[in-house]
């Protein structure tokens, strides 16, 4: 992975154009309606503590500044954890074209489980299993 890419985990915090970013490769990468949920609920499951069931979400949005001060989004990773069950779910993963064959993809994937790890532990529990879906959308 490029050193001067930054991860950040949007949990708590939500940044309104870091999320806009990762949106934008989410709406590109899953075209198919019936692969894709409403990115339009992930600010407020951010944001707050649903009751379980629900899931607590999480977003990491992996960025490089540009000089100017804008930020250029170069993918991302939401993942859930559900209470009840101790479980974790990695939602959507997405990289930018452009960021593809760098490890990027797999940091997301490292730094997702050790948020579930983190969460459960939290809980006082520990994390009895990951699940994710997959679906190579490659172009």
């Amino acid at each position: 992975m490029d050193g001067d890419i930054e991860i950040l985990d949007l949990r708590g915090r939500v940044d309104r154009a870091l999320l806009d970013g990762f949106t934008a490769l989410y709406n590109d990468a899953f075209r198919d309606p019936t692969e894709r949920e409403d990115p339009g609920q992930w600010a407020e499951r951010l944001s707050s503590e649903l009751d379980p069931p629900q899931p607590r979400t999480h977003l990491l949005v992996a960025f490089r500044q540009r000089p100017g001060g804008d930020r250029e989004v170069l993918g991302g990773q939401l993942f859930e954890y559900y209470r009840t069950s101790r479980c974790g779910l990695l939602t959507y993963v997405v990289v930018a074209p452009a960021a593809r064959r760098r490890g990027l993809g797999r940091e997301l994937l490292a730094r997702a489980i050790a948020g579930l790890q983190e969460d459960a532990k939290s809980a006082g529990q520990p994390l009895l299993a990951v699940f994710a879906e997959t679906e190579d959308s490659m172009d």
